[in-house]
């Protein structure tokens, strides 16, 4: 097995959802945890834009988050790792409250080239789920 197949595997075996996005924010890559937690499976997921409202996350405020305030845009954008709270939309229609982590992703020269995102169920804020 090459070292890209074996960190595929490990990319796929994670517990947290995991995508990964090219610098227009295009999914590249969506792991088993991704479609568990989001209902989405991988195939209605790699080649979609991130933004194109399938996910929508927002605020606790219902605030859109794919805009101006998307946490990784904004990754992309400072080269800064950052960690919100969000809730996003199931497949199924309802929210699902989630810690995101928006982290960039850089080549072998230090240029930005996308980004990847990590998230897992969240309580609810004042702890209730």
């Amino acid at each position: 097995m090459d070292s890209n197949d074996a960190h595929r595997r490990v990319l796929a075996s994670l517990r947290d959802g995991l995508y990964v996005t090219d610098r227009n924010r295009v999914i590249t890559f969506w792991n088993a945890a991704a479609h568990q937690i989001t209902g989405y499976p991988s195939d209605k997921a790699i080649g979609r834009w991130c933004g194109d409202g399938f996910l929508d996350h927002v605020d606790d405020d219902d605030v859109a988050l794919c805009g101006s305030r998307c946490p990784l845009l904004a990754s992309m954008s400072d080269g800064q790792t950052r960690t919100v709270a969000v809730s996003l939309k199931h497949r199924d229609g309802h929210r699902v409250r989630v810690q995101v982590t928006a982290s960039p992703l850089h080549d072998h020269t230090g240029h930005v080239i996308g980004a990847v995102e990590t998230f897992h169920p969240a309580p609810r804020a004042g702890g209730q789920d």
